[in-house]
């Protein structure tokens, strides 16, 4: 996956534009991408794109419904490195305890290749508590490894926040 530094249209008007992707000092000119970039596929995995799934609740005001929405949301904005919705989605007493900083750095270095969900049991619109175990597939510092978990997720002052989870990882070859 290459991180754009800098992407800008040469051509508007039309679905399929021109743009000039720029990557620290190398420039990639002409290469045509079809849609605007909150239309691509939403890195959690589901067929919807990007601003209609997670992006929805990444950006605000909407929050998940479910624990698993939630789950989904959380591996997207590690993937997107939006810090502030992960450390907004944890409960109110583990906040404190972030490494801002650390969990910037550690999203920097993080890009997201697939996620499985496993299993849940409760966390539906109605529950207080759910639990959501799934396999995410990552690169980090070109290794590529797979995050299984099983996290637990509780209601907050109306809204789904992550409590913790039982991790286990494995490197892929």
């Amino acid at each position: 996956m290459i991180r754009a530094s800098r992407l800008h249209s040469v051509r508007e008007g039309s679905q399929a534009r021109t743009h000039t992707l720029s990557i620290g000092a190398a420039v990639i000119e002409n290469f045509w991408f079809c849609g605007r970039l909150a239309d691509m596929p939403c890195p959690c995995g589901l067929p919807a794109a990007y601003d209609v799934c997670c992006g929805r609740f990444i950006a605000g005001p909407r929050h998940a419904e479910t624990a698993e929405q939630l789950m989904r949301s959380r591996y997207t904005a590690y993937v997107k490195g939006a810090v502030d919705y992960l450390i907004a989605t944890t409960t109110i007493a583990s906040r404190a305890g972030i490494d801002r900083a650390a969990l910037v750095a550690y999203c920097r270095t993080l890009r997201g290749v697939s996620l499985e969900i496993l299993d849940t049991v409760a966390g539906g619109p109605i529950d207080l508590r759910g639990v959501v175990e799934f396999a995410a597939t990552l690169r980090a510092a070109g290794q590529k490894f797979v995050q299984r978990e099983r996290s637990r997720f509780v209601v907050e002052d109306g809204r789904w926040v992550y409590v913790d989870g039982e991790l286990g990882e494995r490197p892929v070859n």
